[in-house]
This record gives C-alpha cells, structure tokens and sequence, in this order.
C-alpha cells in the first residue's frame, strides 16, 4: 500500500513568540519598563568622567517605570505565515496468513521553509506588544542591571537613601548573563554594584543643579562617598520592532511502524493486535544568530528544523460482527 499527500499552507494569521536577535532563548529574559517623566529630575546625569565640568548634570529622557515583564511578553505578536508545500508519504507492506496479520511500513514528512511577514507597527496590538506604538521607546533588557540608586544626602525633595529610579539599560545581556559582572571600569570600586555594564554609563546624581551622589545600597557598602557611586545609562538602549528574530522553521522526519495482530475465527470476531512506531525528526531549532536585524531581514539562511522525534507502543483489541 502506498498513501501520498502533498498540500499548500495558505497564508494565515498566527500568534507567535519570538526571541530577540542574536539572542536564543531571550524570550526568558527580564525587560524593564521605562517613562517618559522624569520625577523631580532625581535621574540627572553629570558626565564627570567624560568633561569634568562640576556641577553640570543632562537629565535622560527616560527613567526606570518600576515595571518588569518577560521578553515573551514584548514579543508575542500575530504574523502571517504561508508554508509552500508540506509532503507526509506512507508506504505499507501488509502479510496475511489465517488469522495471523503483519504491517510493516515508513512514513515520511517534510515540510519547506515557511514564510514569516514582519508585523508592522499599530495602535491596536496586544497592551505590553513592541508593536504597538506606545511602547516604542518603553523598554529595554534588564540584565544584572540595578534600577534604583540611592541618595547620598539630604536635600528637597530627596533625604538621605530615598531610592531614586535610573535609566540603566543592558542591550548586549544575555540569556546567561548580565554586563556588570563581566565589565571592566578603573573608576569603580565595585564594577557589579555600581552599574558599570550599562549601556552608555556615565555617573548618577540626584537632582539637577544639586551635586547629590547616587550611591549602592548601604547594605551593601554604599555610603555617600565616591568610591561606591552609581553609573546609570545615558542615554538607554531601547528593544524595538527590528530586534526581533522572525526564526522560521521548516520539517523533516523519518518514521517506521509495525503491527501484529490475530482474528479469532469466532462469531464475533474478536481481534488483538500489538504495535509500535520510531519516528526520527531532524531539529535544529534556534539558529537566527547571523542576522542582525532578523525583522527587517529575510532570514532564509538560518530557517531552522524544528522536527518532533517520538515512539510509541501500543495494544488494540476488539470484536466485529453482521
């Protein structure tokens, strides 16, 4: 016997999470949520290292929304999918002796290369979506970033170790880790619990015009001294609809099944078979890594294979009868 089906995947809406560009498994990862308001400019940032202009503090145009949410969130989204061609081809050799019965047969299945359109940005997306207009310029990844710093003296609105949100973003972070423990930065006593792996890091002040340093938590050895002041991003990097990894897929696998079964020459019939089934899928799944810009890219080169390999066993029996 032999059993062959071909079929065309017309292009339909689909709801998907996707991953971050160059980031497996980055759907797992931390995003903060920023605003646009920054309260009692108690975020300003005076470039000391950079010009060492005393007293001269740039407010950033976000700071830390006291917000959290998984990557996943940012990132699942509708898009529409077409596939080519999907193919699932049986072949079967069946013996029958008496009452005895065998099967033995192969299947193949494999499908192409699906395609995958960019959403484009609206207004009427998912609430936490990328695409959805007002979250561009909202979020950005957390890492081991610290979102709060703390007030080193006691000057209105702030008193001495009020936390005060920053504009620390990590970009390059990872799924394994985050920037500030592996960062490098002569300026700091503590590279990890001064923020010196965000992005853009210059140091944190309180207020501007106010010289107050930002400093670590006094549990853990801050004290209004320099030595144990806080970096904060200026300006921070935010996730937009570019970063995100539209990883197609496509399939492939290879199965073989077998079946043993005896009918009683009875008035009712009865049957009992035994079976099994190995079917090898080839997966390769993940590999977007090579594209930059995988939402403003085709990605063909990396449309991974993300089959299922799986068994099974199984008993049958019955009665058939006029």
């Amino acid at each position: 016997y032999m059993d062959a089906v071909f079929t065309h995947l017309f292009r339909a809406r689909e709801q998907r999470t996707f991953d971050l560009c160059s980031k497996p498994n980055s759907r797992y990862m931390l995003a903060s949520k920023f605003t646009r308001t920054i309260t009692n400019t108690t975020s300003g940032l005076r470039g000391l290292i950079n010009n060492g202009v005393a007293g001269v503090e740039t407010i950033p145009f976000a700071e830390f929304n006291n917000v959290y949410a998984p990557v996943a969130n940012l990132t699942t989204t509708d898009v529409k999918v077409d596939i080519g061609i999907q193919a699932d081809v049986t072949a079967m050799f069946n013996f029958t002796r008496k009452q005895f019965s065998w099967d033995l047969g192969y299947n193949f299945w494999g499908r192409t290369c699906e395609k995958i359109e960019c959403p484009r940005p609206c207004d009427s997306c998912s609430a936490d979506s990328i695409f959805n207009y007002e979250n561009e310029n909202r979020w950005g990844l957390k890492g081991d970033a610290r979102m709060f710093g703390f007030a080193g003296s006691t000057s209105v609105p702030l008193t001495l170790n009020d936390a005060v949100p920053l504009s620390a973003t990590q970009s390059n972070a990872t799924i394994h880790s985050g920037t500030n423990v592996t960062a490098t930065d002569a300026a700091l006593t503590d590279v990890a619990l001064q923020n010196g792996g965000v992005n853009n890091p210059l140091w944190a002040f309180g207020n501007q015009g106010v010289v107050r340093i930002i400093h670590t938590p006094t549990t853990e050895g801050g004290l209004n001294v320099t030595s144990n002041q806080m970096k904060s991003s200026f300006q921070p990097v935010f996730i937009s609809t570019a970063d995100i990894a539209l990883q197609k897929t496509k399939g492939l696998s290879h199965k073989v099944f077998t079946n043993l079964s005896y009918n009683w020459d009875r008035e009712w019939n009865p049957f009992l078979g035994l079976g099994g089934s190995a079917e090898f899928g080839k997966t390769s799944c993940g590999d977007c890594s090579n594209s930059s810009t995988c939402c403003t890219t085709s990605c063909d080169d990396s449309c991974s294979y993300c089959s299922l390999s799986q068994w099974a066993i199984w008993v049958k029996g019955g009665v058939s009868f006029d």
